[in-house]
């Protein structure tokens, strides 16, 4: 197999040259496969799926508009979809690890905010077990000027709202010393 320019266009071609791989090929700078004696694609552009095992510097989905200081980059009127099929702790649909200091590990900007959510978390599980939809846990006994939850509200109104549906109340519980008596809990 040989590799080079041939009429000044980049060829992948067999010694004999019957097989060909063509970029730049055609009037619009795109792809040809062929054989010296038929063309099997001529002039298009292939599209498709495909696996590397090797590193890119960006990903772009989408239009080639990017902002160059992400490694991807998706733009369109739909986003990124995980359909995730795990079900044990460490099977995450998405994992995020920062060594981030002063900015932030994941952010979310919405400023164009009418009645949609920036932020939107949904279970309709009819499983019982006592557990969070979210849970924000700092585990270091050390860090005490670190918050796990913080809201901030510039508008005035009510900065949390807790929410029953109807005729459920709406309420809001506090634990201390872990919730293991009866008497750690209030509502």
């Amino acid at each position: 197999i040989s590799v080079g320019p041939k009429n000044a266009e980049d060829t992948i071609r067999r010694n004999s040259g019957d097989l060909y791989l063509q970029y730049n090929a055609g009037a619009s700078s795109k792809v040809r496969i062929g054989h010296t004696s038929k063309t099997i694609i001529d002039d298009t552009v292939i599209s498709g799926s495909a696996t590397s095992t090797g590193s890119f510097g960006v990903l772009t989905i989408g239009t080639g508009d990017k902002y160059d200081r992400f490694a991807a980059h998706i733009q369109g009127d739909r986003g990124l979809r995980i359909n995730h099929t795990g079900t044990s702790w460490d099977a995450q649909a998405i994992r995020i690890d920062s060594t981030i200091t002063t900015g932030r590990g994941l952010g979310i900007e919405a400023s164009s905010l009418t009645t949609g959510n920036a932020l939107y978390v949904y279970s309709n599980s009819s499983d019982t077990s006592t557990d969070y939809m979210a849970l924000f846990h700092q585990d270091h006994a050390s860090a005490t000027g670190r918050v796990p939850l913080g809201i901030k509200q510039d508008a005035n109104i009510d900065g949390i709202r807790i929410i029953g549906t109807e005729g459920k109340s709406g309420i809001l519980g506090m634990w201390a010393d872990d919730g293991d008596d009866n008497n750690d809990k209030w509502r």
